[in-house]
């Protein structure tokens, strides 16, 4: 996790709502949903900062239970009631809201507590508080236009919800404007969204990336925080009491035998060929971050296909998110 010396305490994104499910043991079931509101809440009542930050996607969905969003509020208003002397601030991030704005959803629920209490801020579009600007995601405008909502405000810091690394074309709407910021005031600038944490160089000048609050998958916890990769010998060497509280996932070649690991939080068997190098641990072919909806928006864009017809079939194949 970063460590943080600013004025503030910044939340990385917590996707306090996403489930666990494959090759999790019957009774570790839940455990690893429960440490994400535990660490949370734990993250909103710690330290002395004035002011905490969640830099968005609190949220998996848009769309939660009412069971998971009245634990979130209670955890969120709670926080703020018992710490009048900090100012919480949540901020919207691309999984907390959808494209389709008729939809609505936890994010939105939460939003409606925004002004009712006095230390609690939502924030969906770009505003400045205590000379720190910060840049919701937000659907219908790319982060260079979302700076016209501070432009001529004073800020030193900037907190925003932006992509950090540029594949192509469909990266470009919401990169963050590292230049333009620095332009305007920004003296650091800081950004959630990507979960792997550290400082990325956009247009010359240093983003610092918070990370989600935790791993959420091998290919984001290079450290092996909670998501471990085993060669089968190493698998076979390693105590059994060390991978307890670990996804674990074993590389093995077709045919051979890999026994389940009776106590961890979850398990797996990666098949590969023998012309695969099993010194970095990472199998050839992965579908680590791929996701179906830049496949669907990128088809659409090259295609030319009207906004209001793409707009229509996003939400058909529910890619809004």
């Amino acid at each position: 996790m970063y460590k943080q010396t600013q004025p503030f305490k910044l939340i990385g994104d917590p996707h306090i709502t996403r489930k666990f499910d494959f090759g999790v043991p019957l009774a570790r079931k839940g455990e690893r949903e429960r440490s994400l509101f535990v660490d949370l809440n734990e993250r909103l009542n710690s330290g002395d900062e004035p002011m905490v930050i969640m830099v968005g996607d609190l949220l998996e969905k848009p769309l939660c239970s009412l069971q998971d969003l009245y634990s979130i509020l209670e955890m969120i208003l709670k926080s703020a009631y018992s710490q009048p002397y900090r100012t919480f601030v949540m901020m919207a991030g691309n999984h907390d809201i959808s494209a389709q704005k008729e939809t609505k959803g936890g994010f939105d629920i939460l939003n409606l507590f925004n002004g009712l209490v006095k230390n609690l801020i939502v924030v969906m579009k770009p505003t400045v508080i205590n000379k720190v600007a910060l840049f919701p995601w937000e659907w219908d405008r790319t982060a260079l236009e979302q700076l016209e909502d501070v432009r001529g405000l004073k800020f030193r810091y900037a907190v925003g919800h932006w992509d950090l690394v540029k594949y192509d074309e469909m990266y470009a709407d919401h990169m963050c404007p590292a230049l333009e910021l620095t332009k305007m005031g920004a003296e650091e600038i800081f950004s959630g969204h990507w979960h792997i944490p550290g400082r990325y160089v956009i247009e010359g000048i240093a983003v610092t990336c918070t990370g989600s609050m935790q791993p959420m998958s091998h290919a984001e916890d290079p450290n092996g925080k909670l998501y471990v990769t085993l060669s089968l010998e190493e698998y076979l060497e390693t105590n059994p009491e060390i991978l307890k509280n670990k996804y674990v996932r074993v590389l093995a070649e077709k045919g051979e035998e890999v026994t389940q690991l009776p106590d961890c939080l979850g398990f797996k068997v990666q098949r590969v060929s023998k012309i695969q190098s099993m010194d970095d641990h990472e199998p050839q072919v992965s579908f680590e971050g791929f996701k179906v909806s830049d496949v669907v928006k990128r088809n659409l864009a090259e295609h030319n296909v009207p906004e209001d017809i793409a707009t229509e079939i996003k939400g058909k194949l529910n890619v809004d998110d």
